[in-house]
């Protein structure tokens, strides 16, 4: 009778013992693997539901009639007078003549000095309030 076991048909138990144990390890380590990575989706998801989509349906409507309502008279700011400075002439008699202050002038025509106008300057006279 044959002693080697190969002889017989099978292999002896330390060819085989130590890949089985091998294949052991490693699919217990992968099952350990996938319980734990269930656990922690289970732990982290939260239950996602579709978001409902409202569906519109035309419905014929009737057409509102305008109402025609009077615009207002558009406002318009007056122009300021344009005044060409003539020989002779001085801030305060123009200032006069068409009745506002000599500031008034000094300020909208930036001018420097009041005394040194000059014949053919022009000089924007502001509305009177």
């Amino acid at each position: 009778m044959p002693t080697d076991e190969r002889q017989r048909g099978r292999l002896p138990a330390t060819d085989w013992l130590l890949p089985a144990f091998i294949l052991g390890l490693a699919l217990s380590a992968t099952l350990l693997l996938a319980h734990a990575c269930s656990s922690l989706l289970m732990m982290t998801s939260s239950t996602v539901s579709p978001t409902p989509t409202a569906t519109v349906i035309a419905q014929p409507t009737s057409m509102p009639t305008p109402t025609l309502l009077p615009s207002p008279a558009p406002t318009t700011t007056p122009e300021p007078t344009i005044y060409i400075i003539r020989p002779g002439d001085t801030l305060s008699a123009i200032a006069a003549r068409y009745g506002v202050s000599i500031e008034d002038l000094v300020r909208m025509n930036d001018i420097i000095d009041p005394n040194a106008i000059i014949p053919g300057q022009k000089l924007l006279i502001p509305r009177r309030s």
